[in-house]
């Protein structure tokens, strides 16, 4: 076989049949290069991993299972995948969801075409009552690093997810990288697209809606009840932040320049904590937090937040320390 030209990869957690519709989904893609499917699958007790097997045995020369004991994460798991990976562009997407069937092939000549580092497209959200909504303000544009990382905070035409983006797979070799390691970490797209982006000199978006997202998985992270999504979407945000004054300080002032916008995600979230159960003295600590992280006159780095243990972990030197 020869060297695929992308590769897809798929972490996979309690999919179960839900698998097996994403797989069919890129059974149906039109495009007609090589391309590689890393499935990397937590051997779990439900019927996810027999999916993973079928198509592994009926097509070894397009999918490639790593399979392990352990929860690895959604983070590391896309890392993973990646570094065992051998595309020339890397796309992910999730084992729950779909593609379109151009979703590869408009992708892929968007990056040929223009030479761009990464290549962004439109989706379709489906509800569980199965009504299909795609991003309204989706845009087709040209831009650059600053221009990019802009869209990308502001978050409303440009949207944080990674499985909507195709990229060069240098991106991942060019420095370090944000990457939430633990299976309890939320926001991971957000935090390794911040690096990325940082890395990237030319990146188009294009308004195709090229990606079915699926909110009918009750196991998916977006679905679980949790009462921690506001300290964990901060601490992101304190991530983002000390990644910035650390590796890419002129991009410094972007993070700053967006403080209303992070705020109104913010607001979302403790609605939901709220909802959830979550105490009085854990949303004192949310204010208090906020206002460090967005506050460009004091010190990120303070004893006793909780966003400390994410910072101290979550910047990888390299991509081949994933082990």
């Amino acid at each position: 076989m020869n060297e695929p030209l992308i590769s897809v990869v798929v972490p996979v957690y309690r999919a179960g049949p839900m698998l097996e519709r994403a797989i069919l989904s890129i059974e149906k893609q039109t495009f007609v290069g090589s391309f590689e499917v890393m499935l990397v699958v937590r051997e779990t007790d439900d019927d996810t991993l027999h999916f993973a097997k079928k198509w592994v045995k009926e097509k070894p020369d397009r999918y490639r299972l790593f399979s392990f004991d352990e929860n690895l994460g959604t983070g590391y798991s896309r890392l993973k995948g990646v570094s065992l990976s051998r595309g020339k562009y890397i796309y992910f997407m999730d084992g729950d969801d779909e593609l379109v069937p151009t979703t590869l092939d408009t992708l892929f000549y968007t990056m040929e075409k223009t030479g761009c580092d990464i290549a962004n497209s439109s989706f379709y959200v489906i509800r569980k009552e199965g009504k299909k909504e795609k991003n309204l303000f989706a845009k087709k544009g040209t831009m650059d690093k600053k221009a990019a990382m802009n869209a990308f905070l502001k978050d409303v035409s440009f949207r944080g997810f990674l499985w909507c983006k195709m990229f060069k797979r240098d991106l991942f070799q060019i420095g370090p990288l944000l990457y939430l390691s633990r299976p309890e970490d939320m926001f991971e797209d957000m935090a390794l697209l911040t690096s990325l982006l940082a890395y990237a000199e030319k990146v188009v978006s294009i308004p195709d809606p090229l990606y079915l997202y699926h909110k009918d998985n009750p196991t998916s992270a977006t679905s679980v009840k949790r009462s921690d999504r506001t300290l964990s979407h901060l601490g992101v945000y304190a991530l983002q932040r000390h990644f910035f004054e650390k590796i890419v300080p002129s991009l410094r002032p972007l993070f700053f320049a967006h403080r209303l916008r992070m705020s109104s995600m913010l607001f979302f979230d403790k609605g939901l904590d709220k909802k959830a159960g979550c105490s009085k003295e854990y949303l004192r600590q949310c204010k208090k937090e906020k206002k460090i992280i967005f506050s460009p006159s004091s010190s990120l780095i303070m004893e006793e937040n909780s966003y400390i243990p994410l910072l101290n972990r979550a910047i990888l030197t390299k991509l081949e320390d994933i082990e």
